[in-house]
């Protein structure tokens, strides 16, 4: 019987600063060629504007992992239906055998895995006393940045922007609660982007949310 991870397990087991740790790894095996990936299928669900997807690899390391993640991705759902905009779930299998050892929900190791990488980037590529940041967005990616952030980077402050999304003051809030730092609504795009050091752009919108010449040079984009 395959082992059976909800999403408050993974929250319970795993915490940003190894998702970050881990997501290193991952970026070194594949760099190095020992990672085999294919591209990830998607099929479109259009009379309900989601999409399936499915994301196999396989890691000849020290151990070696193979898995694969299935996910739906309904951006709509949150809005429609109360649910969470991408459900799936991570396979984990024995690649000595081929038997299913796992059987992982994929919503919060879904965000911490994006979080992860943007911390990363971060760590690697932002200035190190980088300490405002501006975030587009007020939703499950954009609450995974800031954690990965702050564990990276001594914040101070956050301007969110999310036009039209009541979840903003809620998320301010429970994001400045959570992380300690000061996490407040922007008065507008320009507003949050003057004064960051760290940009991140956690939303499906199709348009630009920003212009780039409101940059400060120097400053770090994470674009998702």
């Amino acid at each position: 019987m395959p082992l059976l991870l909800s999403s408050a397990d993974v929250e319970a087991c795993l915490t940003m600063k190894h998702a970050i740790e881990t997501a290193e790894v991952a970026f070194r095996l594949l760099s190095g060629g020992a990672v085999t990936m294919p591209q990830r299928t998607i099929t479109h669900v259009a009379p309900h504007d989601g999409a399936h997807l499915c994301m196999p690899a396989y890691a000849a390391s020290d151990p070696d992992v193979l898995g694969a993640k299935v996910i739906t991705v309904y951006p709509d759902n949150v809005t429609r239906h109360g649910l969470p905009a991408v459900q799936g779930v991570v396979l984990l299998y024995g690649p000595e055998k081929g038997e299913l050892l796992a059987i992982i929900e994929a919503e919060r190791l879904t965000a911490m895995r994006t979080g992860a990488a943007g911390g990363l980037a971060a760590r690697l590529l932002a200035r190190p006393d980088a300490s405002e940041v501006a975030v587009f967005g007020a939703g499950v990616q954009a609450r995974a940045q800031l954690e990965a952030l702050a564990v990276v980077r001594r914040l101070r402050k956050v301007r969110v922007w999310s036009r039209g999304d009541e979840r903003q003051e809620t998320f301010c809030q429970e994001l400045s609660r959570e992380l300690g730092i000061e996490v407040s609504a922007a008065r507008d795009p320009e507003d949050a982007v003057r004064h960051a050091d760290i940009v991140v752009t956690a939303t499906s919108s199709s348009e630009p949310v920003f212009s780039g010449g409101w940059l400060r040079p120097g400053t770090h984009v994470n674009a998702f």
